[in-house]
């Protein structure tokens, strides 16, 4: 109605039942603030998949030393880092550590002498284990 050109007290008396034009303004508000947000929402995850697309492309070469390739994808791991949010200070209350911080320091390593990829999942879980047997007292472990 308001695409047509019809003012908020028209659109008001308009509907059933009838409502003031404030409370029309506030509908309107809140319905292209969903509209913004979902849009933002699908936007994010578009730009994510064409990420993983354009880390596709590049990563192998990267894990086998290819310098532009690494480059690309520590650009690529940046933009997605910011792109979710996930770039936030540790003040901010993030937590720290963890597979996360394995995939934007690193990327994702291979084993010693072999293509094998580590797994980040494992790999962290096997360094809190180790973290955790080096802080037991003497005798206990």
């Amino acid at each position: 109605m308001r695409a047509q050109g019809w003012d908020l007290v028209s659109i008001g008396a308009a509907l059933d039942p009838p409502v003031s034009y404030q409370r029309v303004a506030a509908l309107i508000k809140q319905a292209l603030e969903r509209t913004v947000a979902q849009s933002v929402g699908e936007m994010r995850e578009l730009e994510g998949v064409r990420l993983d697309q354009l880390q596709v492309g590049h990563y192998e070469k990267a894990c086998d030393g290819d310098v532009y390739a690494g480059g690309m994808v520590l650009g690529i791991l940046k933009q997605r880092a910011a792109l979710f949010g996930l770039n936030v200070q540790p003040s901010e209350g993030v937590p720290t550590g963890g597979t996360l911080r394995i995939i934007i320091e690193g990327g994702l390593p291979r084993k010693p002498g072999t293509k094998e990829l580590v797994d980040p999942v494992k790999a962290e879980a096997e360094r809190a284990a180790l973290q955790a047997k080096t802080r037991e007292p003497d005798g206990q472990g």
